[in-house]
C-alpha cells in the first residue's frame, strides 16, 4: 500500500513537471520580436505608459495648484495704488518712447525719400538745360535785341479779371497812388487791415511777399503782418539816402535800440548788425507782441538805386543764395514794392524754372506770373534784360553765377551766422 502511494506519488509529479515544460516552451514561443528606440517612442506617443500618464496627470495637478496658489497670492496681497500706477507709468513712457522711435523713422525715411526725389529732379533739370544753350548763346550775343523785344510783349501785361477795391477804398494807406495792389493776391490781415502788400508765386512751393516800404501810419501793419505769416527774412532794397528820406527810423529801430507800436503793443528790437559784402548789411532783430516772441534777418542791400540794376551781379547771386536758406515765406520790400523789389522776385521765379521738372527758359512767361501778384513788377526794360541775361549765363554756366549759385559761402561770413538763432 505504501509502494503504491509512491508510485502514484512519483506519476503525479511526472506529470506536473512536464505541464510546466509545456508551458514555458509555449511562453517562448509567444515571445515578441524585439522592440527598437522608435518603437518605444511610437507607443509613447500612440498609447502612453501607465507612468507617463501618471507624470502627465501628476504635472497637471501641479499646475493647477501653482495657478491657484497665484491666485491665493493675489487674493491675499493686492496691488497698492501705488504699485499700480508706477506700472501704468513704466507702460506709457514704453508707449512714448516706442511712439518716438517710430516717428523718428517716419521722418527719417520721408526726408531721404524727399532728398532723393529733389537730386532726380535737379538731374533731371539740368539735362533739360543743356537743350536751352542755343537760346542762352544767342540772348548773349552781342547783336541780340531779344530780351528788349520780349519785354514789349509784356511791360503792359494786366492779368485778366482783376480788381483793385481794397486798393481804392484805402488810399491814405499807399504810398503811390499810381502803384495798384490787387485785391486778389492782397495779404489779408487777421483784423481785415488792408496792407500795401501782394503774395507771388516763385514755384509750385514757394510763395514771397512784396510789399512797399511803409508810411509812418502803415509801420504797425507791416509788423502785424510780419508777426502772423511767421516772417524770418526781409529784403529791403534801398539806399542809405532813401531810407533817411522816407522815414526808416520809424519803421526799424536804431542801432542796438527798440522801436515800440503801443497801437498794436509790438515792440522791435536790434540786436546784431553784419556786414555781409560791401553796400549789403544783415539786421538781427527781435519782435515781440504779447506771448509772441520771434527773430527776424533784415539784409539791407544799399546799392540798388531806384530805376535800376543791380551794380554787382556776383553779389546779387551771393544774395540769392542766402536767402534760399529761410523756409518761411520772405518779404521783398523796394520803395514802391514794385520795381528792385519785383525784379529780385522775377529773378526766383525764373530762377526757379530753369531748375523746375519739366525745366522752363520762358521768361515772359514768368514775368506774367510774378505780374499776377504783384502788378507792375519789373518797371524797365534795364531790369528784365539784367534777370534774362543773368538766367543765359547761369544756363552756359558762366561766370559769377555758376560760381555762387551752388557755392559755400565764406567760412567768416558762415561763422557769423552760426552765432545767430532763428526760433
Amino acid at each position: 500500500m505504501g509502494a503504491n502511494r509512491n508510485t502514484e506519488n512519483q506519476d503525479h509529479g511526472r506529470k506536473l513537471i512536464s505541464k510546466y515544460r509545456n508551458k514555458n516552451t509555449k511562453k517562448e514561443e509567444l515571445k515578441p520580436p524585439p522592440i527598437t528606440t522608435s518603437d518605444v517612442n511610437l507607443t509613447k506617443e500612440k498609447d502612453g505608459s501607465e507612468k507617463v500618464q501618471k507624470n502627465e496627470k501628476a504635472e497637471k495637478v501641479e499646475k493647477v495648484e501653482k495657478v491657484e496658489k497665484v491666485e491665493n497670492e493675489n487674493v491675499e496681497k493686492p496691488e497698492s495704488r501705488q504699485e499700480k500706477d508706477e506700472k501704468q507709468e513704466v507702460k506709457v513712457e514704453k508707449k512714448k518712447k516706442k511712439k518716438i522711435k517710430l516717428t523718428k523713422y517716419d521722418t527719417q525715411e520721408e526726408e531721404t525719400a524727399r532728398i532723393v526725389e529733389e537730386v532726380f529732379d535737379q538731374i533731371i533739370a539740368e539735362d533739360t538745360m543743356r537743350n536751352f544753350e542755343p537760346q542762352a548763346r544767342k540772348v548773349l550775343s552781342s547783336e541780340s535785341v531779344i530780351p528788349f523785344t520780349e519785354f514789349k510783349k509784356v511791360a503792359g501785361y494786366i492779368p485778366p479779371n482783376v480788381t483793385k477795391n481794397f486798393f481804392i477804398s484805402n488810399m491814405s494807406k499807399n504810398r503811390f497812388s499810381d502803384v495798384i495792389c490787387l485785391d486778389h493776391s492782397r495779404v489779408s490781415l487777421a483784423d481785415s487791415t488792408y496792407i500795401h502788400a501782394s503774395w507771388i508765386n516763385l514755384d509750385i512751393k514757394r510763395k514771397a511777399i512784396a510789399t512797399q516800404f511803409p508810411l509812418r501810419s502803415t509801420a504797425s501793419d507791416f509788423w502785424q503782418m510780419v508777426i502772423e505769416n511767421k516772417v524770418k527774412c526781409i529784403l529791403l532794397i534801398m539806399t542809405n539816402g532813401e531810407y533817411k528820406k522816407y522815414g526808416g527810423d520809424f519803421v526799424f529801430p536804431l542801432n542796438q535800440d527798440f522801436i515800440s507800436f503801443e497801437d498794436r503793443s509790438i515792440r522791435v528790437g536790434e540786436f546784431k548788425q553784419i556786414e555781409m559784402k560791401k553796400g549789403w548789411i544783415m539786421k538781427v532783430l527781435s519782435v515781440t507782441n504779447g506771448d509772441y516772441k520771434g527773430f527776424v534777418h533784415v539784409h539791407h542791400l544799399k546799392t540798388w538805386a531806384h530805376n535800376s540794376i543791380p551794380s554787382d551781379g556776383f553779389q546779387f547771386w551771393q544774395l540769392q543764395t542766402y536767402l534760399q536758406r529761410y523756409s518761411e515765406p520772405p518779404i521783398y520790400m523796394s520803395l514802391s514794392g514794385c520795381g528792385r523789389a519785383g525784379t529780385f522776385a522775377f529773378f526766383e521765379t525764373a530762377h526757379a524754372a530753369l531748375h523746375a521738372s519739366p525745366a522752363s527758359f520762358n521768361m515772359t512767361k514768368c514775368l506774367e506770373t510774378v505780374r499776377s501778384g504783384r502788378l507792375h513788377s519789373v518797371q524797365t526794360r534795364e531790369q528784365f534784360t539784367f534777370v534774362y541775361n543773368s538766367m543765359a549765363e547761369h544756363i552756359l554756366g558762366r561766370s559769377f553765377c555758376k560760381e555762387t549759385g551752388g557755392a559755400e559761402p565764406e567760412e567768416s561770413t558762415l561763422a557769423m551766422l552760426r552765432k545767430l538763432t532763428i526760433e
